[in-house]
């Protein structure tokens, strides 16, 4: 019994003694003498006893049972329940096995943000130029129920004439980039519907599709994290090659896969992350890590399938805005910290001219949308105070400049009267 587990020999020890204390009890009737065990019926009478000895459930773990069948603990006093994540939203339509559209993006680059503990997340930028609809795809025609999404105004010069006829169909101007979505049937969109930053709803996941930085070709220590070889003894110029890559005469190859110098980088990956936060202004998403890509690269964000919503679940097929809604009133929805009195009335829809007065008044790096609402006048006040300072600040350079010129004219002037002179 060597090679038995310690449970399996304490579970024979328990039978072994069980079955003693069965036979020395008085029987009522004698009992015919039994004849002796030959060795086949000896070896049987083993292995039905190991049989016997072992329960069924001792090297079995349970079948498993969905969590509504399982017996869950109540809850202690006080305890707060969460509420069970739901698989269909009524209100938005949302449901556990549809699929939504994807959104192309560029990435901005990378900041970070506070949670509501203090804690630094780190977010990477990905901003969504003008995200449209451009086909429809359905199994009659193409055999799948698909759209096509195009991102970014590009030239008329710089399109093709077949990508010209296809966007002049679709009654759209011409995108930087093309691709396509797999959905289901009910969140099929049609034809020039342009999606948002507000798709997307905080805490939910998402997947990102991106091309890495490509490193050009490389050696494994850098590819792959091999150690190398030997620092001094034994090596000769050697220090950083990967070592043997194959056997003896048998096999007499190298297998296929081997880990060796290649081109490191720019191929296509897949990372699961979080919606931090969205901005509806600049029509930019905040997801929690890093995305794959540099800097203004083209990425794809769509949702992680088979998701379940606790709170609020997004929208179902897409967040489209209702006749006269500002889609600045959306932000009001998901920041807190904006005042009940804050006037939405003169905030310019156009994310470019957003960003310029921000820009303009509060320059780069800095939070320019929480200095925004804290301020109490509006923004068509700060456009003409940033007017006003940026033209007071034109005519002090071309009056520092026009001085400067002067003196240099007079410098040379009293120059060449020297050099005369000297003559």
């Amino acid at each position: 019994m060597s090679y038995l587990t310690r449970a399996f020999r304490t579970a024979v020890n328990v039978h072994l003694c069980r079955s003693a204390a069965t036979k020395q009890k008085p029987s009522s009737s004698p009992s015919p003498p039994s004849p002796p065990p030959s060795s086949s019926s000896s070896s049987s009478s083993m292995s039905d006893m190991f049989k016997s000895a072992v329960p069924n459930n001792l090297f079995h773990r349970p079948p498993h049972t969905p969590v509504t069948q399982r017996n869950i603990p109540k809850p202690s006093f006080g305890e707060i329940i969460s509420p069970d994540p739901y698989k269909k939203d009524p209100i938005t339509g949302w449901h556990y096995d549809g699929r939504r559209v994807g959104v192309l993006g560029i990435k901005l680059g990378m900041t970070r943000d506070w949670d509501d503990l203090g804690r630094a997340v780190p977010l990477t930028m990905v901003h969504i130029p003008n995200c449209q609809i451009t086909q429809v795809k359905t199994p009659e025609n193409e055999g799948r129920f698909a759209l096509q999404v195009g991102a970014g105004d590009a030239k008329l010069k710089h399109t093709s004439n077949s990508l010209q006829g296809h966007f002049a169909k679709a009654g759209l101007p011409p995108k930087k980039k093309l691709t396509e979505f797999k959905v289901t049937k009910d969140a099929l969109l049609p034809v020039g519907t342009t999606i948002y930053a507000q798709h997307f709803i905080p805490g939910m996941k998402v997947n990102v599709t991106g091309t890495t930085i490509g490193k050009g070709f490389q050696g494994v220590m850098k590819r792959y994290g091999f150690g190398g070889q030997p620092a001094t003894h034994g090596v000769s110029k050697t220090h950083r090659s990967l070592g043997s890559t194959g056997n003896r005469q048998t096999p007499g190859r190298v297998f296929k896969g081997k880990k060796m110098p290649g081109r490191m980088g720019g191929k296509t990956r897949t990372s699961t992350l979080s919606v931090f936060k969205i901005d509806p202004y600049l029509n930019i998403v905040f997801v929690q890590g890093a995305v794959p890509g540099h800097k203004n690269s083209w990425v794809e964000i769509y949702d992680t399938p088979h998701q379940t919503f606790v709170d609020e679940s997004p929208p179902y097929p897409t967040y489209i805005p209702k006749d006269g809604e500002h889609v600045q009133l959306e932000y009001r929805l998901n920041y807190d910290w904006l005042p009940e009195d804050f006037d939405y009335t003169d905030v310019p829809t156009n994310p470019d001219e957003v960003l310029r007065i921000r820009l303009e008044k509060y320059g780069p790096g800095e939070d320019q949308l929480k200095r925004l609402a804290s301020r109490p006048q509006k923004l068509a006040d700060l456009v003409k105070a940033a007017h006003a300072q940026r033209e007071a600040d034109a005519a002090a350079i071309a009056e520092r400049r026009q001085l400067e010129k002067e003196k240099m004219t007079k410098k040379v002037k009293s120059t060449k009267k020297k050099v005369i002179d000297y003559e």
